[in-house]
């Protein structure tokens, strides 16, 4: 399971988080046509808050299509990932977008403290197409990684996403400070994908 806080231009438009990165925040926003907060969704659902938590209980029995497996390095300001995505099951024909979200935790400001604010998405919107064709498909994408990421509280997620539906159908994530610290290059597997 995977938490991402994405900050709008209101309440008030001087949200540090959103004026950190407002085109992947409006991006969001725009797909799940968001116009009040909080607004919260699950596996890419609407629900009320305060009934989320037997919603994400009820999604974490349901099986994933497709597993993912998650590899890549930081040196510097510079980052790059890698995924491998394995089909595992049949899926409707679709267009499947992955997502690698980049989220940092204990972030303060005006007086709270957040957790698992988005930071950046890559590739641009609309995400990179998965094809639906069963097997095995690779993605590698660089990023740039910001000075002021605390990279002890930085943790890089992939979702593949059904762009029809806006159903997430699985994710994975990896804490990006142990990419930063390793000497050796990891093979497949090492890190591996959360189940839902």
């Amino acid at each position: 399971m995977i938490l991402v806080e994405w900050h709008m231009n209101w309440p008030g438009a001087s949200d540090p988080f959103y004026l950190y990165n407002p085109v992947d925040q409006n991006n969001r926003k725009t797909m799940y046509g968001v116009n009040f907060v909080p607004d919260t969704y699950v596996d890419g659902t609407q629900v009320a808050w305060s009934g989320a938590g037997g919603v994400v209980a009820n999604r974490l029995n349901v099986p994933s299509p497709m597993d993912i497996v998650l590899d890549g390095n930081i040196t510097g300001n510079d980052g790059f990932f890698s995924a491998r995505f394995e089909w595992t099951d049949s899926v409707p024909d679709a267009f499947y977008r992955a997502y690698f979200i980049i989220v940092e935790n204990d972030l303060s400001a005006g007086g709270r403290h957040y957790n698992y604010t988005m930071r950046i998405t890559e590739p641009d919107f609309p995400g990179w197409l998965v094809p639906d064709d069963g097997g095995v498909h690779y993605w590698v994408q660089e990023f740039d990684v910001d000075p002021i990421w605390k990279l002890g509280d930085v943790i890089g997620y992939v979702i593949v996403q059904n762009f029809q539906t806006k159903e997430v159908i699985q994710s994975a994530r990896v804490d990006l400070g142990e990419w930063q610290t390793r000497v050796e290059e990891m093979s497949w597997g090492q890190i591996k994908a959360m189940e839902h």
